[in-house]
C-alpha cells in the first residue's frame, strides 16, 4: 500500500495506489470520508491481502455514517478504482444514517468479478447523489428508509443495469434541476400500484416536494 494519506475524518487515496485489505471488508470509520481518485492510466486497486490460495477474500467497501459536512469541501468519491474479485454482496456499498451535504461521486469504476455491484441506499435519512457514470458494474438503488435524490448525472453504460428497489410505502427517487438520466444499458424498476411502489419525482431543492406520478414498472 502506498500514496495514502489520512487526517482525522478524511482519507485521500492517490492514483496508482494498491490497497491490500487485511480485513475481508474495508469499512470507512463512522463520520469519516474517503476520496479515492485514480486515473485511466493509474487506477486505484483494492484487493484482499495475501497471495494465491492464501489470499484473504475481499468482501467489498462499506461507506456509512458519512459526516454532515466536509471542512475541506472534498466529496465522497470513487473514480477509476478497480476492485479485485469481491466475493460479498457488493463491491461498494454507500449508506448513511444522518443527512449529509457531502457530494457523492462514483465514476469509471470496475471489477474483475462480472457480478460485482455498487449498492446505494440510506438507512434513516435522505441520500443525495451527485454523479454516477461509466461504472462497469450494475447499480442497485434502494430508497426504502429515506429518499434518494439525484443532483447530477446518472449514466448506465451498455451491458449494465440500474435497479430501482420498490418499497411498501413508496420508494422515492427524486430528480433535481439540471439532472440527467442517461441509459445506454438497462433500467429495471418493478413495483405495483398497491404495494411495493416506486415513485420517480422532481425534487424541490428547498422543500423536497413531490410533483410527478408514481411509476410501477419499467423494463
Amino acid at each position: 500500500m502506498h500514496s495514502m494519506s489520512f487526517s482525522s475524518t478524511q482519507l485521500n487515496i492517490a492514483p496508482g495506489t494498491l490497497i491490500d485489505c487485511l480485513d475481508p471488508r474495508m469499512m470507512v470509520a463512522p463520520y469519516s470520508n474517503i476520496d479515492a481518485v485514480g486515473t485511466n492510466d493509474n487506477p486505484i486497486t483494492f484487493r484482499g491481502c495475501g497471495y494465491g490460495q492464501h489470499r484473504i477474500n475481499f468482501n467489498g467497501i462499506l461507506v456509512g455514517n458519512r459526516p454532515a459536512s466536509s471542512s475541506s469541501n472534498q466529496p465522497t468519491r470513487f473514480k477509476y478504482c478497480n476492485l479485485i474479485d469481491p466475493v460479498g454482496d457488493f463491491a461498494i456499498h454507500i449508506t448513511n444514517t444522518v443527512t449529509t451535504a457531502v457530494p457523492l461521486i462514483l465514476e469509471n469504476n470496475s471489477s474483475t468479478n462480472p457480478n460485482a455491484i455498487i449498492k446505494i441506499g440510506p438507512t434513516a435519512q435522505n441520500l443525495t447523489i451527485s454523479n454516477i457514470a461509466y461504472n462497469e458494474m450494475d447499480i442497485h438503488l434502494s430508497a426504502t428508509a429515506g429518499n434518494i435524490i439525484f443532483a447530477g448525472t446518472l449514466h448506465i453504460p451498455q451491458n449494465r443495469t440500474v435497479y430501482f428497489t420498490p418499497y411498501i410505502d413508496g420508494a422515492k427517487y427524486l430528480f433535481g434541476n439540471n439532472t440527467f438520466l442517461e441509459i445506454e444499458g438497462k433500467i429495471k424498476a418493478i413495483g405495483n400500484s398497491f404495494t411495493d411502489k416506486i415513485i420517480f419525482d422532481r425534487a424541490n431543492q428547498s422543500s423536497y416536494e413531490y410533483y410527478l406520478a408514481e411509476v410501477t414498472s419499467i423494463l
